[in-house]
């Protein structure tokens, strides 16, 4: 996590808590001295009547020696990754950035650990910070970590008179511990509807026809994806992210996504197939659906060969995570057409055909028909709100993704943090909302929850 922490301060890209002043023809910042200077007027936190001068003798990415005065005697000549217990090193990873003076990123685990997750907007982060900052130099580490592994820093903040930690408590904001399974484990939603899904497949033969089984194609798709998304989360909270398995868990993740899209294709094939009466004979039965099906894995698993390939799917320091860039045209738009383009224009032209048929031929669908078979012709017609929640949904989910794409190659506007995690969440929540969908709103899984 130091590591990871180390890489992210070289970056220099945090907001920062001071101003710093550099003279016009200083080459750059670390390799000239920089003289750090806050507004006492600012704050009135004990931090501020100091300045801090880094030399280039001293380079500010030496972080064992910025954390030196903070460090118990045993622990001077220890690793920072190997101190214990892992409070003492969340502790110490928020230190270095503070003394950088600096405010965690959004990519960062201690802007989760510490609560800067809760804050409303970045000038509420900066507050925090300041707070966190005053904190540090009123306290020993070992209280820090102490009271943080307690969920008690709220407590020593108070104990401290430090200002305007009640501003921050009353605008929501959480010091240390929030609840971090909403923020990393939002996945286990699609996971559990998938558990749920096949346990009733297993308990109830009624409910085994073939559209519960073209659902649980696309719960299997879904249950993939939100495991590959946990192993990433798992990876990014035990190291930065970039091991040897990085390039692969990017790979799956990408081609997971198509794979859960593409089975929604083929239910919308079964749909059209088994509401047009003249389609239904040959094109309904088992054997036809299971080489559809077989077909569509064999696509899904092999539509993001070329990208691996080309080695396209590269580690992104930001959200350590490896993916293919926006800023690479030629990939993000062959993976956008694969993953959502595609199967987008196939079931709205698949679901545009039948209501152009339905509204052509308002009772041929149930004219010459027996009883059970009207039943049935009534069932298939519960598809159209099926499928629009899951256009909207698809829509909704890619759409911000898409805008940023489109401003990052044809502007020349820097894209936040912020907005790109927003994207990255809202695929996320989309695919698990996706599975919920699958799960509810289907009428013969409702019938056997009734039972």
């Amino acid at each position: 996590m130091i590591n990871a922490l180390k890489q992210d301060c070289k970056r220099l890209s945090e907001l920062p808590l001071v101003e710093l002043h550099v003279e016009q023809n200083d080459q750059t910042v670390w390799d000239r001295l920089i003289y750090v200077e806050e507004k006492i007027a600012t704050s009135g936190n004990k931090h501020d009547e100091q300045l801090a001068v880094v030399d280039s003798r001293t380079p500010r990415a030496d972080f064992p020696q910025l954390i030196q005065g903070y460090l118990s005697p045993e622990d001077k000549n220890k690793d920072l990754d190997k101190l214990e217990p892992e409070s003492k090193r969340r502790s110490i990873g928020l230190y270095l950035v503070l003394l950088m003076d600096n405010i965690p990123r959004i990519e960062m685990d201690v802007w989760v650990d510490f609560g800067f997750c809760t804050c409303k907007n970045q000038a509420m982060e900066a507050e925090l910070g300041r707070v966190y900052r005053a904190l540090i130099d009123q306290c020993t580490l070992y209280e820090f970590y102490k009271n943080y592994e307690g969920k008690s820093l709220e407590v020593l903040i108070r104990s401290k008179n430090i200002a305007n930690a009640d501003y921050l408590k009353s605008s929501g904001v959480v010091f240390g511990n929030p609840s971090k399974s909403v923020y990393y484990l939002k996945h286990l939603l699609g996971i559990g509807c998938a558990f749920i899904f096949i346990i009733i497949l297993i308990i109830y033969r009624q409910c085994r026809t073939i559209t519960t089984l073209l659902i649980l194609n696309s719960i299997i798709a879904g249950f993939i994806v939100n495991v590959m998304y946990v192993y990433q989360v798992i990876s990014q909270l035990t190291s930065d992210g970039n091991d040897k398995l990085c390039i692969l868990r990017g790979f799956l993740l990408q081609s997971g996504c198509g794979l859960l899209y593409h089975t929604l294709c083929v239910q919308a094939l079964y749909r059209f197939f088994a509401t047009i009466p003249k389609r239904q004979q040959y094109l309904q039965s088992k054997y036809t659906i299971t080489f559809i099906v077989l077909v569509q894995w064999f696509i899904s698993i092999t539509f993001n060969l070329p990208i691996l390939i080309d080695g396209r799917i590269k580690f992104q320091v930001n959200y350590r995570v490896c993916q293919v860039l926006m800023q690479d045209l030629y990939g993000f738009l062959y993976l956008s057409i694969w993953i959502y383009f595609f199967p987008l224009i196939i079931i709205i032209g698949i679901y545009t055909r039948l209501l152009i048929y339905i509204k052509q031929n308002p009772y041929r669908l149930i004219i010459h028909q027996n009883i059970f078979k009207r039943q049935r012709q009534k069932y298939e017609f519960h598809i159209f709100r099926h499928i629009i929640i899951l256009i909207i949904i698809l829509i909704i989910m890619q759409f911000p993704n898409l805008l940023v794409f489109f401003i990052i190659q044809l502007t020349d506007i820097i894209i936040s943090n912020y907005i790109q995690r927003i994207c990255f969440m809202s695929i996320s929540f989309g695919q698990n909302i996706t599975m919920f969908i699958c799960l509810i709103d289907n009428h013969q899984i409702r019938k056997c929850f009734k039972k």
